[in-house]
Parts: C-alpha cells; structure tokens; sequence
C-alpha cells in the first residue's frame, strides 16, 4: 500500500468540508430549492436515486391508466351535456393515434426503461463505490460484506433486468 501524505489527506479533506458546507448554506437558504443533504453519504444518495427511479416508475403507470380512461371519460361526459362521441370509437388506428393512443411509447416503453436504467446504473456503481472502499481497507469485513452484497445484487439484476419494447 503506497504511503499516504497525511498533511495533503488533511487538505483535501479541508476543502471538501468547505464544499459542502458551502453547497448546504446555499441549498438552505432557497425557497422551494431542490434539498441537497450533504451530510450523507454515496450509498444514502444511491437509495434516494433508487427510490425516485421507482417512484418514476409509478408516474408511468398512473399516466398509463390516465391515459387509457380520458377517452371514455370524455364520452360520458359528453354524453351528459347531450353529445354523441359514439362514432371516435369507430374511426380506425393509425387515424385516431394522436388521440387514443398519444403518449403510448413515452408511458410503455420511454418511463420503464429510463427507470431500469437508472436502477441499474446504481447498483453497478455501488459495487464500484464498495471496490474502491475494499482497496482501501482490504482488512474490514463489514466492507467485505457490503462488496459481496452489492456484487450479488449486480449478478442478480444483470441477469433479469430487461428493457421493454
């Protein structure tokens, strides 16, 4: 293991500390501001990221369901103000695409897949995050654990993650 230069360690870590206060006074002090919580770390930041890709995920399927009852929604309420939609529902697809099937690609494949993405994209980088933190203290078991853990959920999602089209 190559010597480490304790005074630049100190430098270093001074100026992150510096960073990140500064990103935090800035964060706080905006109304309606995006929240940065600078006090956690990469793997707390890999969960939030998990947790906004599933709740993308939801978005999809509650504008999917949207999507599919506006039509008829629409007819009914028409049909209580005394007008008949009756004849859309006969007009053939591709001709009625623009409006029964509008955002279909963007709902059904669009929101699945950038959400796999991005599930994806955090898991494979907390292996790397739990590698590098391994090559730095090779010794800790804990860290071994957390590398072998998040290894096995990598394997696991390569092989059943699947993009939809």
């Amino acid at each position: 293991m190559p010597q480490i230069n304790e005074s630049l360690l100190r430098q270093v870590r001074g100026d992150a500390e510096r960073y990140w206060t500064r990103v935090q006074q800035v964060s706080d002090a905006r109304v309606l501001g995006v929240e940065i919580n600078t006090r956690v770390g990469f793997p707390t930041i890999l969960r939030e990221i998990r947790g906004f890709a599933q709740a993308l995920e939801q978005v999809g399927y509650r504008l999917a369901r949207s999507s599919e009852n506006i039509i008829p929604e629409l007819a009914e309420l028409a049909g209580r103000h005394g007008h008949d939609l009756s004849w859309f529902f006969d007009v053939p697809y591709p001709e009625n695409r623009q409006f029964q099937y509008r955002n279909w690609e963007e709902i059904n494949l669009a929101l699945p897949n950038l959400a796999t993405r991005i599930l994806t994209l955090t898991h494979q980088a907390e292996v790397h995050y739990w590698h590098l933190r391994h090559e730095r203290e090779p010794e800790s078991v804990a860290i071994k654990r957390r590398l072998d853990a998040s290894r096995r959920r990598l394997l696991r999602i390569a092989k059943k993650a699947t993009l939809v089209d």
